[in-house]
């Protein structure tokens, strides 16, 4: 659904029904408030990380937390095979294509 500025303000403020008021505070206003969450306790943890190690240069690589993730990404797709699902939909399209 195609939605312009004035589309947008006018379900936020004015529209007490239809269908584009639903798509905004029903999908697209959760998922924006998640994604500014997300970036906040990024910032916040890389934020720590360089505090704790003293260096204003660290990284996740520093002390294999990177590594660390891709390990536990692994084992979880090796012990739960049904949870395939948590992969993104970009991996999920390209093991289709292959079946």
């Amino acid at each position: 659904m195609k939605l312009t500025n004035k589309d947008i303000i006018k379900s936020i403020f004015v529209d007490e029904t239809g269908a584009k008021r639903q798509v905004i505070w029903n999908i697209r206003l959760p998922r924006t408030i998640v994604a500014c969450l997300v970036g906040m306790n990024l910032a916040l943890s890389g934020t720590i990380l360089q505090g704790v190690m003293g260096n204003l240069l660290a990284d996740p690589q520093i002390i294999g937390i990177s590594s660390g993730a891709g390990l536990a990404g692994i084992l979880i797709l090796v012990v739960f095979p049904e949870a395939i699902h948590l992969m993104a939909p970009f991996f999920l399209h390209l093991l289709r294509k292959a079946d």
